[in-house]
């Protein structure tokens, strides 16, 4: 069964989300998040489909002026990356939470793997389970290469160049993606690059120094086909910081580049994936099919906004149900928690 909805963010835009279930009871469920210029649809009928298959739920996104998601940067849409980290993730890892119950997994490729990984760190979300598909920032301490720091910092210039003068970086116009992104976002990653630091455009949040932050088992997966994007050696750097993490590398003379770790035929990325999470599952023994967090149903209610076109779903939960939910989820930290100490002695 697939059911389409929207989901709103603190700060009022709508997201356009899809669920799509196992044919039995979903033993967890599984956000995935995708990259920039894209939107869901990258992770393509292969990824989803194996992970269902598997007997995961999935709830897939489109970020806020990507795909469904309007209104896109070409039609006056603007926003950050910090809205992303502190809105987008929240919104849709809360609604999964509520829907559905936990445990609740997220797989992010891309752009979706580090502002998870920032929230996560941020303690904005709560998660079982965080993957890293071609994950990491640009940053030059991350990158031993000379050559291909060069070819960052001359590709970052001319995003900015080119984003500076349209306003936003045509993507669909260029041939480069699906989805433009707005000058205020590669701001951000302009600023990182120079600084040598992933922060808040604020200077509130410390997202680098936050991933040490993170108790939830990380798989961090990178491609020796992935050359510039996410080399190996730089996803190795980033993802080091995550203090439970797991490598996996795919290898060989036809490894995937970037994006085709999730669009090629084979889709390179879902063994390694399903595979992690399954075992997982069985060594934290998470629990098939537990109801949702919140013992009272939520409210649905019809809602037009100004950040995307046409009428909207919206949920609300009252007061004593939101309680339910906080209390719960520290429960299920603390829980966490025991049997990662229990681990530990038996060593």
């Amino acid at each position: 069964m697939n059911m389409e909805a929207h989901v709103r963010t603190r700060d009022g835009w709508s997201l356009r989300s899809k669920t799509e279930e196992p044919a039995g009871r979903a033993q967890a469920t599984v956000v995935v998040a995708h990259a920039m210029m894209c939107d869901a649809r990258t992770f393509g009928r292969g990824f989803t489909a194996a992970l269902v298959g598997a007997g995961f739920r999935v709830v897939s996104f489109d970020f806020r002026g990507h795909g469904g998601s309007g209104p896109r940067a070409g039609d006056g849409g603007d926003w950050s990356y910090d809205d992303l980290v502190r809105f987008d993730v929240p919104a849709i890892v809360d609604h999964a939470r509520r829907a559905h119950g936990g445990p609740v997994a997220l797989v992010g490729h891309s752009l979706g793997a580090h502002t998870a990984a920032a929230a996560l760190g941020l303690g904005l979300i709560e998660l079982d389970a965080l993957v890293l598909v071609a994950g990491n920032v640009w940053l030059p301490s991350l990158d031993p290469s000379a050559v291909r720091r060069w070819k960052k910092r001359a590709t970052l210039a001319s995003v900015v160049a080119v984003s500076r003068a349209v306003g936003r970086f045509p993507a669909r116009r260029l041939g480069v993606g699906g989805d433009d992104e707005p000058l205020r976002y590669w701001l951000a990653f302009e600023r990182w690059w120079r600084d040598d630091a992933w922060t808040s455009d604020d200077g509130r949040d410390d997202y680098q120094a936050a991933l040490a932050r993170v108790t939830a088992p990380a798989l961090a997966i990178t491609s020796d086909g992935d050359r510039i994007n996410c080399a190996p050696a730089c996803g190795r750097a980033f993802a080091a910081r995550l203090p439970r993490v797991t490598h996996h590398g795919i290898t060989g003379p036809d490894a995937p580049d970037h994006m085709g770790v999730l669009t090629r035929r084979d889709v390179p990325a879902a063994a390694p994936v399903v595979a992690w999470l399954r075992a997982l599952s069985d060594r934290e023994g998470w629990t098939a099919g537990r109801a949702p967090l919140s013992s009272t149903p939520c409210r649905s209610s019809r809602s037009s906004s100004g950040s995307s076109s046409g009428t909207t779903s919206r949920t609300s939960c009252s007061r004593p149900t939101r309680r339910r939910w906080r209390a719960s989820a520290r429960a299920t930290t603390r829980s966490r928690r025991a049997r990662s100490r229990r681990r530990r002695s038996r060593r």
